[in-house]
């Protein structure tokens, strides 16, 4: 009997650094990972490749988190699809819970603290 597939992330940041990071130790904790370097090209990756969930920072160039979760949340196939914001600002966090994200969190995170909520997310939406 054959293994389920590692749950797919897509990590939306424009800070190549952090959102590498993220994603090497994500990667290394046995989740398939896709990058995107600011809103525009993670709402156009989420229609395409349909992740099990999306973590995004607020303040990016193109499209902002904000703007990126309301496109993200009218797409029918990706309306249910946990998103967790990671944001260097309290004020973002009420903002993005309103704009229909999941739950939010605050920069910079120690990669093990984000791991726990994406999989506390993961189990939460079955």
């Amino acid at each position: 009997m054959s293994q389920p597939e590692p749950s797919l992330v897509l990590i939306a940041d424009d800070h190549d650094d952090g959102r590498r990071m993220y994603a090497e130790y994500l990667a290394a904790m046995g989740f398939r990972v896709v990058e995107a370097r600011d809103g525009e090209e993670a709402v156009k990756l989420a229609r395409r490749i349909r992740p099990a969930i999306v973590v995004l920072d607020i303040q990016m160039p193109r499209l902002d988190g904000l703007s990126a979760i309301q496109r993200i949340r009218t797409d029918s196939a990706n309306r249910d699809i946990p998103i967790l914001v990671v944001t260097a600002s309290d004020d973002h966090h009420q903002q993005a819970l309103e704009a229909g994200a999941s739950a939010a969190c605050l920069k910079h995170c120690l990669p093990e603290e984000l791991a726990k909520e994406i999989h506390r997310l993961l189990r939460r939406d079955r």
